[in-house]
């Protein structure tokens, strides 16, 4: 009796598998999904006033620290009306200032800066070490955060 002869099978011509285009298209897909949702998943407590007062208090032990390694006076400007704020030298030579960072504080949707003259509160950090600055309040409801600076230290503190 012949050999029976199987026909080819309907997938013996085609390919099996994924190209590298598509796997790095769904990479792409999948990357672009995480970046836009893992921001969702923040713990609420990054955006509160106590991680505004802690991010202000960061802030002033930074220019301190600008201060002291520069030899030039250092000064914080922050708009109470948006949580903005401008990091700069305070030459006393009559130069101009030179701005070094600017940023925002993580107010929470409900916060509210106070403190300061005219919308702006200020900070001015000498090289020796010594402070003057503007006593902020930041509040998120009944919540209600106070960072202040020693004089004397330059030190920043923060009471809740």
């Amino acid at each position: 009796m012949p050999a029976r002869r199987s026909s080819p099978s309907p997938l013996a011509g085609s390919r099996c598998g994924f190209t590298l285009m598509e796997i790095l298209a769904v990479l792409i897909v999948l990357a672009i999904t995480a970046a836009v949702a893992v921001p969702a998943f923040r713990p609420p407590a990054e955006r509160s006033a106590g991680a505004a007062a802690g991010a202000l208090r960061e802030l002033y032990a930074n220019a301190r620290g600008q201060a002291a390694r520069r030899g030039v006076a250092v000064v914080v400007e922050i708009r109470t009306a948006t949580g903005e704020w401008r990091l700069a030298t305070d030459p006393e030579d009559g130069t101009a200032p030179r701005t070094l960072q600017v940023g925002a504080l993580p107010l929470p949707a409900e916060g509210r800066l106070s403190g300061g003259r005219d919308g702006t509160a200020r900070a001015a950090f000498s090289p020796l070490g010594r402070a003057r600055a503007d006593r902020v309040t930041i509040t998120e409801g009944e919540v209600r955060h106070e960072v202040w600076v020693d004089r004397w230290t330059g030190a920043a503190r923060q009471g809740g």
